[in-house]
């Protein structure tokens, strides 16, 4: 890769790494966009160390005075209680129920009512129509899962044909368990098939394609669960819970949720 072009990727890393967007859909579309090669993930990865490492060096002092707020109980009540803040925010609700002391009993039993499920996902990117044709490798994969269940309707916005765009491939918490460590070459393959089989036209289209696992990706529906929903969304103290748990487990919900806390704490410091 040319110099120049790392520079451009680092440019648009950092002003795009704040926004409320994907945290890296942007560096897939700039080879997209520009026709250049594929950087490769350990690229990606390396740009995002970059971030971390430039909002670290940034903040430092920031983190050094929050961390011995925090840590040592020097400093302002305000620093330390953001800094248990932000660590609490961090903990998903099942581990929030073990670590958070005196937590009332409705608050705990609501908790501990969720259970994460495996959530994986593959994205697909496809040229235009009139792009130069390209042939992904295809190797194996298993005969009997359903890698796609939607028929991939999820999908970015926009034409397709003129403009090219990406497939967003989702696989819940029973698939994801079965096919969770076989090797990503077949998941690709298998999620590939089928795509061709629902849009046999992108069959030499395909530019690009991206696996990604997460462990505790989404809260499970299980009997009950909505029962704790208004619990779940209850300030207890200073403390006020958000997230995809609390509403409906998608990005609506975890981001509807967020504003639902953020109109509490508006209105106790009102």
């Amino acid at each position: 890769m040319p110099v120049w072009q790392a520079v451009v990727y680092g440019v648009v890393q950092g002003l795009a790494e704040f926004l409320p967007i994907s945290s890296s859909a942007h560096l897939t579309l700039l080879p997209w966009l520009f026709g250049w090669e594929d950087p490769g993930l350990a690229f990606d990865v390396a740009l995002h160390w970059g971030t971390l490492a430039a909002v670290l060096a940034v903040f430092w002092k920031d983190w050094i005075r929050l961390l011995g707020a925090g840590l040592t109980g020097g400093g302002s009540e305000t620093d330390r209680r953001l800094f248990w803040g932000l660590v609490i925010s961090a903990l998903p609700a099942s581990v929030a129920a073990e670590v958070i002391e005196e937590l009332p009993g409705w608050k705990l039993h609501a908790l501990k009512a969720i259970r994460y499920g495996r959530f994986m996902t593959t994205n697909v990117v496809v040229s235009a129509k009139d792009a130069r044709p390209t042939r992904y490798p295809l190797t194996a994969a298993r005969s009997d899962v359903a890698y796609n269940l939607d028929a991939f309707v999820i999908r970015t916005p926009g034409n397709f044909d003129e403009h090219g765009g990406c497939f967003h491939n989702i696989v819940g918490d029973p698939t994801a368990r079965v096919i969770w460590d076989d090797p990503d070459h077949t998941i690709k393959t298998g999620t590939l098939r089928e795509l061709f089989r629902h849009h046999p036209e992108y069959r030499e289209r395909v530019v690009r394609v991206e696996v990604q696992r997460w462990p505790h990706g989404m809260p499970l529906y299980s009997v009950g669960r909505m029962k704790t929903y208004e619990q779940l969304a209850e300030p207890v103290g200073g403390i006020h819970f958000c997230g995809d748990y609390t509403w409906a487990s998608n990005m609506e919900g975890a981001a509807l949720s967020g504003e639902r806390a953020a109109r509490q704490i508006h209105g106790t410091q009102a």
